[in-house]
């Protein structure tokens, strides 16, 4: 821990640039990249949460009519509990959410611990043809300027 604290010092203020770079790369590692026309991004952990809506928000300029929201919960969470929850982590109204999806993935039967996801996972969609394809090209001048 103490590793951590004294490590997490060395960052200072995120600037502009660096808050495209981050974002970029979460939505790279984390992001629905087969289509051309929509954005989706979806994950479990709050603060990645908060970075990618605030990316979204401040070097993407989506207005905030264009988020399309819904959790992913497994059958035994509470789903107003859930959207309470994302609605606070994401700052978005809780009328954005879309019927929630409410499955057990195949691939977590009987290998992940009860309730280890007590919110379930949040999915964010943004249509945006324009916005698609521009975060591609970043993601593609990451890739170009990393390997020079």
């Amino acid at each position: 821990m103490l590793i951590q604290k004294k490590s997490s010092k060395e960052i200072n203020k995120i600037s502009k640039k660096e808050l495209k770079l981050i974002g970029t790369a979460l939505y790279w590692a984390e992001g629905y990249k087969k289509t051309n026309w929509t954005l989706v991004f979806c994950n479990s952990d709050p603060d990645i949460i908060k970075i990618i809506m605030r990316f979204f928000r401040e070097t993407c300029k989506v207005p905030e009519k264009k988020f399309k929201v819904k959790v992913q919960i497994h059958p035994n969470i509470p789903e107003m509990a859930a959207k309470k929850y994302w609605s606070k982590v994401a700052k978005l109204s809780i009328s954005k959410f879309r019927k929630s999806l409410k499955q057990l993935p195949k691939s977590s039967k009987s290998k992940r611990k009860f309730n280890t996801l007590p919110y379930g996972t949040f999915r964010i969609s943004i249509s945006d043809v324009r916005l698609v394809n521009k975060i591609k090209g970043w993601i593609k001048g990451i890739v170009i300027e990393s390997l020079k």
